[in-house]
């Protein structure tokens, strides 16, 4: 009896010391954050934001923990001098969308290794003279840290979407020829780099990508008119049927050849590729099976060039 009674009093001991436990890791956690938003406001990383990553995570039922590895890669990313609110921009999309906290942070921290990845290659570039120059040009609207902090996440973008670091850097390279850099903005350029990963070819045939946002820069695309190519791309392939890297090529050559930007995008959203009427195909493939039948008249005034 008397043992019966030790082993339930050990028991209720064990079980006591469990929930002193528990509550006082919970209490850590909720310190731990406290620290980390306090950290968060030195370090001048937007605070509205912190709060509404807590108000919904609280809402969604993310534990402490998360929240805290979220401000821990915000932190770091800050510290790196990395766009740190992507962090939480990243986060609360997830959330908004119903993604569990074990899956967002995951996410996040592959965010910060392709931003810095994309960092080790933009800090060099940036420093190049005639990068300088188009940077410090009057009425350029970014300073320095702007168009870094701006190049950066976009950069970071062709990583995310698995474009090697040689491919990026020989884009940059390309960028930072003179004959582009007189004929654009810095406000162009970022999003250039930001559509780079998006067109069809940068995979399979890098370099028509790299001539391809060559000639829209140097031909003065402006950032509206950029914004809209990798859309306007994909509904002249479908369009026209042709191989993307066709649809690339002679939509470059109508840039070089001096045809406006606002009539080369007309073109593509119609499936005028050649310039001519819906369905143009290129000459070479007129006789391919599944363009028998489609108008080859090769343009109507808006040639190649």
């Amino acid at each position: 009896m008397i043992m019966k009674l030790s082993k339930q009093i050990l028991i209720s001991l064990v079980s006591c010391f469990l929930l002193l436990l528990a509550a006082s890791e919970i209490n850590a956690q909720e310190k731990d954050v406290s620290v980390l938003v306090e950290e968060a406001k030195k370090a001048g990383i937007n605070q509205a934001k912190i709060a509404t990553l807590q108000k919904r995570a609280q809402s969604r039922g993310v534990s402490d923990q998360y929240i805290g590895q979220i401000l821990e890669t915000a932190l770091a990313m800050s510290e790196k001098k990395l766009p740190a609110e992507m962090a939480l921009e990243k986060a609360l999309e997830g959330l908004s969308k119903g993604i569990p906290g074990g899956r967002i942070v995951p996410a996040i921290s592959q965010m910060q290794e392709n931003m810095t990845k994309s960092a080790q290659v933009v800090d060099p570039w940036i420093k190049q003279k005639h990068v300088q120059q188009i940077v410090n040009k009057s009425g350029s609207g970014m300073s320095q840290d702007q168009f870094r902090t701006e190049m950066v996440r976009s950069v970071s973008s062709s990583f995310a979407q698995g474009i090697s670091t040689e491919t990026v850097n020989a884009m940059l390279s390309q960028i930072e020829s003179k004959s582009i850099l007189d004929k654009t903005n810095s406000t162009n350029i970022v999003v250039a780099m930001g559509i780079f990963s998006d067109l069809p070819t940068t995979k399979s045939a890098p370099k028509a990508s790299r001539t391809f946002i060559a000639n829209a820069l140097k031909r003065g695309f402006n950032a509206d008119e950029l914004q809209k190519l990798p859309s306007a791309l994909q509904m002249g392939q479908q369009r026209s049927q042709l191989p993307a890297a066709s649809v690339v090529n002679r939509v470059s050559q109508q840039m070089k050849g001096g045809i406006p930007a606002k009539k080369i995008l007309e073109n593509l959203f119609n499936g005028n590729i050649g310039g001519g009427p819906p369905g143009n195909v290129p000459k070479g493939l007129e006789n391919k099976p599944e363009n028998k039948g489609k108008n080859n008249s090769g343009g109507n005034g808006n040639g190649t060039g």
